[in-house]
């Protein structure tokens, strides 16, 4: 198991897709080799969906959703981080999974960026 300290290494205030998206990107080599990490938000006050859809948008789609779901644990976190979290995940599964979803959301982004 690999436990990493979020405010040690991104503040207290995570909230960007690229900081998310570094810390994925970090974390995959443990993820892929089977170990379970755990996100420790002890200290943080926010935890943005951003941030979230950053980090499991580099681990979603290249790993079997299951073992996604299992081997990422967040702890210490209030309810509604946790929620968060948990909301974030099934995204990231239904949209992977489910390509009329997939579709659906990328139309939505490509029409709210052209707005």
């Amino acid at each position: 198991m690999v436990t990493i300290a979020l405010k040690d290494q991104h503040g207290a205030h995570l909230i960007s897709v690229e900081a998310g998206a570094n810390l994925g990107k970090a974390m995959f080599a443990d993820l892929e080799a089977g170990r379970t990490v755990t996100l420790d938000a002890n200290d943080v006050t926010v935890i943005c969906s951003s941030f979230l859809v950053g980090l499991l948008g580099t681990v979603y789609g290249a790993l079997p959703t299951e073992h996604v779901r299992k081997h990422i644990t967040l702890t210490n976190a209030s309810d509604l981080m946790q929620q968060t979290f948990e909301l974030v995940c099934s995204h990231m599964e239904r949209y992977v999974t489910d390509p009329k979803y997939r579709e659906a959301c990328e139309q939505f982004a490509a029409e709210v960026n052209a707005a």
